[in-house]
Parts: structure tokens; sequence; C-alpha cells
């Protein structure tokens, strides 16, 4: 940080608050729990991050609260999340005992509530780069209590505050706008791609040969399923195994993974496969029989369905575009190589849109997942355009998709911009930079010696002693 603004003062955490932890009562004993005594856990902030908070979930007796090392803090005591994560910020607006994830700080005279949030908030990256530990990192108390806080002198303080929270307010207000034109551009974006496969987004040609002469050329049978969109009358419908070879993948043999004939390849699982796009960042390799590694190597053009895990995910998947090179795909992975004249992101962009809703009402479900069997996936009914539509298709779905991709990444812009900026406020509130100093204001120093010297004249508090259950 910058010098110290003239008037200011700066001090250790433990000289200017008091620095206290939390602890959980033994979750065996029910004459620990659901009393009158508000109980909060990091848990708790990361559901409601609101600033000011009046309990958790669950809360104490106050035999519960004398069983073990947790503290009653007054209300205005600062909560600091001190692991798992650390840095979620709030004040008490009551009495309240927190779980040992806490070092909070209940402040003296010193500092207002809010002046001490807002610093807290500030120094959250300084105070997470304090923390140690193996297994998650915790800043421990006494660390906490050499934490550095600038005191502003008190009126000062409430000027800041009031200038943080009225600059934050328009941050606000300009990123819930933005996040309301992510949400529109997102429904534009499904109807967008809605419209495509039910022959909405461009006009029909009546000079294309229909589809249902695409169909008689390959000899392929139309469908006519029930419960799906009118199309226009150049559409068909056909099931999906009709016009595309559909097939499962591979299943893992544990046995023979040492086999010196088996080839080790590259293949898809659940999680690379996503709805509209391939996640290939991480990408596992097995060791199959090079037959195998044959009859399952992907091309470009094949559609990727998934076929089991949470309901929702029933059938998401998009197109192979031969990315990595003999790559194949694991039994929970469908794969479909379309017919000539079936243009591959539109089968998808129709799986990913109708199909969620239809794969979800025939997926099978166990106690923790849910399937899509290969008959199942075979019998989806696909709507197929005239082969010159479809090219018009694609190029207006990608017309479009291109400038709402452009108006994403300008939300995106706007919104680093304004978190961008409210690391500015809370730079210049606490540099002494967010409102003007006034010469009448009490100096922060003469403030701290009178609390120094009422400390110095107080008794040492004697800890209270745990008690064992």
């Amino acid at each position: 940080m910058t010098e110290l603004p003239k008037g200011w003062a700066e001090a250790a955490a433990g000289a200017v608050c008091d620095v206290v932890g939390g602890a959980t009562p033994r979750t065996d004993t029910a004459a620990y729990w659901g009393g009158e005594i508000p109980w909060v856990t990091p848990d708790d902030l990361s559901k409601d991050r609101r600033k000011l908070v009046d309990g958790g979930r669950r809360s104490l007796t106050q035999v519960g609260l004398e069983s073990c090392a947790a503290t009653l803090v007054p209300a205005g005591t600062v909560l600091f999340t001190s692991r798992a994560p650390i840095g979620y910020v709030a004040i008490a607006s009551r009495p309240v005992a927190t779980n040992q994830g806490f070092k909070s700080l209940t402040p003296s005279d010193a500092l207002t509530s809010d002046f001490l949030y807002w610093q807290l908030q500030y120094l959250t990256e300084t105070i997470r780069g304090l923390g140690s530990g193996t297994t998650f990192a915790e800043v421990s108390k006494k660390v906490m209590a050499t934490v550095p806080l600038r005191i502003a002198p008190i009126a000062e303080q409430e000027r800041i505050v009031t200038a943080i929270e009225e600059a934050f307010s328009k941050l606000d207000a300009g990123e819930a706008g933005l996040r309301v034109v992510r949400q529109l551009l997102k429904r534009m974006r499904d109807a967008i791609l809605s419209a495509a496969v039910t022959g909405r987004l461009v006009p029909q040609d009546p000079t294309d040969a229909p589809a249902a002469k695409l169909l008689a050329d390959l000899g392929l049978e139309a469908a006519e399923p029930e419960g799906v969109p009118e199309l226009p009358p150049s559409w068909s419908w056909a099931e999906l195994g009709v016009i595309a070879e559909v097939v499962g993948g591979v299943t893992k043999d544990s046995k023979r993974q040492s086999d010196p004939s088996f080839v080790e390849v590259p293949y898809l699982r659940v999680a690379n496969v996503q709805r509209g796009f391939l996640d290939l960042e991480t990408i596992t390799t097995i060791r199959v029989a090079p037959e195998k590694a044959a009859q399952l190597e992907l091309q470009p053009g094949d559609v990727l369905f998934n076929e089991g895990g949470d309901r929702d995910k029933l059938g998401r998947g998009w197109v192979w575009e031969g990315q990595i090179a003999s790559c194949i795909h694991q039994n929970h992975v469908f794969r479909a190589r379309l017919s000539g004249g079936v243009e591959p992101k539109l089968v998808s962009i129709w799986g990913n849109t109708f199909g969620r809703g239809w794969f979800e009402d025939r997926g099978k479900q166990t106690t923790n997942l849910a399937s899509l069997n290969l008959k199942t996936l075979k019998a989806f009914p696909v709507p197929i355009a005239p082969v010159e539509e479809q090219s018009r298709i694609l190029a207006e779905v990608e017309r479009q998709m291109s400038f709402l991709d452009a108006c994403e990444r300008a939300v995106d812009v706007g919104l680093a911009r304004s978190a961008g900026l409210r690391r500015s406020v809370l730079k210049a509130a606490f540099e002494g930079q967010l409102v003007p100093q006034d010469p009448s204001d009490e100096p922060a120093t003469v403030l701290l010696e009178r609390i120094r010297a009422e400390r110095s004249a107080q008794p040492v508090a004697k800890r209270r002693a745990r008690q064992t259950a």
C-alpha cells in the first residue's frame, strides 16, 4: 500500500479487534443442537453472500455452546472465513457463534464494523497468502491477529463506507443488467437452434428437392412419429437408426490392460461430451485389441450421444470433427454415423433441443444413474430438411451464433471491467483517495492511544474451560 494519509494510523488486527475462533459441538449429542443460539459455517456464507448475517442453517443450545470452544460474538462482529475457503466476509447482525472455519474480528472503538468489513474484502487476497496447511490452507488466530489494518478517523470511516456502498450499488445495478442480457442471449440462442431444426429459420425454396426424395434415393424409410413438431411439407421424419449406424463404445477390460497385443488409444468419456460442444482438455487413454480400436475409431461427422449419468444429461452431445487421431469412445457414449445428405450438426442440434425432453422421458432410472439404451436411441425421430436447405440453415445458424458470441464477449468484458472497478474503489478507499480528508476529524492516533490506555487498565479475562460430554 501507499504511505498513510494524514490523520490515519496502522495497527495489527489483534491490537484493535478481538480475534475470535469458533468450534463445533459433538454432532451426535442431540442436546447440543436446535436451540436459540445462531451458529454459522463457511457453507452458510457460500449460499448467502449478503453483508449482514443473522445465523446459519443450524443453531446451538446453551449447553452445546458451553460444550466446546465456540464463542458467542456480539452484533457488529465481522465474520471472516479462515479456511475452506479463506475470505468470505459478513457482519453479524445479532450475537452468533461460528464453527472452527472462522477467525472473526470484534472491532474496538477504533473501527466501525462497516469500515472493517470493506477493508477485509480489500485484504482478502493478502490474507489468503498468509494461509498454511497441507490438506487445505488455513489462517491461524495468531496470524490473523498480525494482519495490518489501516485506521482512518471515525468520521472519515463513515464517509468512506458511504462512498464505497454508493459506488458498489451502481456497479451492482450495472452487473444485474448485464446478467439479464446474458439470459436473454441464451434464450435467443435456444430459439435460433429450435427454429433451425423445425424449418422456421430460413425460407423454404420450392425448387429444392424434398427430403422424401433424398430418403428414397438412399433406400431409407421415412417415419411418422407422434408428439413431434409440425414440419414444412418439403421436410420428412426418419428414425436415427434408419439414417445412421448407431453403436456403443468400449468397456474397459481391466484384466487385459497389460496384454502385449493390445494398442493404447485415446478415448472419449461422458465428461468429454457436453451439450453442443466437446471438452477435450483432459483425454484418457485405454488399451484395446487392435480390431476393436479400428472398429470404434471416430470419423469426422460422427454424432455423439451420452448414454448415462444424471437424467438431464441423457442424449446430450455434439459432432466429432477429427480433433484427435485414432480416438475411440467408451461404452457410455454412443456414436451415430450418418448416411450421405444428412447434416450431422443439425442432427446434434435436434438432439440437444427437442431430444433433451424426449430422452429424459424414455431413459431408465436406477438409484443413482439414468441411462439410455441403444434401441431407444435408434428410435429417436429426426427431422430431415432438403439437402440445399440444410446448407442454408447451417450458414444462418453460424451467422447468428457469431453475432450472439460477440454479444456474450461484450457482456463478459463489462462484468470483468466492473470487477476491476470494484478493486479500484477499494484501493482508493484504503489509500485515503476516495473521499476528502477533514482536518477537523480527530486523528486515528489519538483514538488508538485512548483505546490502548483503556485496554491496559482492564483485567485479563479468564479462558473458559471446555466441558466434556
